[in-house]
């Protein structure tokens, strides 16, 4: 699955395509889902298929860190001499 696709991510599919342990991947993917990272939706024409879905918690967690990183790294480059060459 590239990057950007629009296919819906499944418990199967997500295992079957990490190159560990499914052991290992089960750990830490139920661990995401108890600490509310993940959540769980039902497949809309199987209810059997579960669909892997970030949580709000996620996605404003990402959002906050990307803000952090953008103003950092605008912070940096001001006060780094290659990119104020030209001014």
């Amino acid at each position: 699955m590239e990057c950007g696709d629009k296919e819906t991510l499944t418990v199967k599919r997500l295992f079957a395509t990490l190159p560990y342990s499914s052991t290992g991947v089960r750990y830490h993917f139920e661990r995401l889902l108890n600490d509310g990272w993940l959540e769980f939706d039902d497949g809309i024409n199987d209810k059997r298929i579960k669909i892997v879905k970030p949580s709000p918690k996620l996605i404003d967690t990402f959002e906050r860190l990307s803000g952090e990183v953008h103003r950092i790294t605008l912070n940096a480059c001001d006060d780094c001499p290659r990119f104020n060459q030209g001014s």
